[in-house]
């Protein structure tokens, strides 16, 4: 949908829509060093970390859902 640099220059705030469940969810990811400007050939840095931010109520999104997809997560990780 939407996605914006960070004022320091090494990371993407990002707003995504879930087509599935029609969710939008904001995505943030940071990077080792600051990132090339668009239109220029510089290879990205590498990512260091994303937080994926989505919201939460009581029917589809629950604290014992995130741990049951954290542990599938885990064993695809693994494999």
């Amino acid at each position: 949908m939407w996605q914006q640099r960070l004022p320091n220059g090494k990371g993407l705030l990002e707003g995504r829509l879930h087509k599935a469940t029609g969710r939008i969810f904001v995505v943030e990811k940071f990077y080792e060093n600051k990132l090339p400007r668009s239109h220029t050939s510089k290879p990205w840095p590498e990512l260091e970390t994303v937080n994926v931010y989505a919201p939460v109520d009581a029917e589809g999104v629950t604290w014992d859902g995130l741990d049951v997809a954290l542990g599938q997560f885990g064993e695809k990780k693994a494999a």
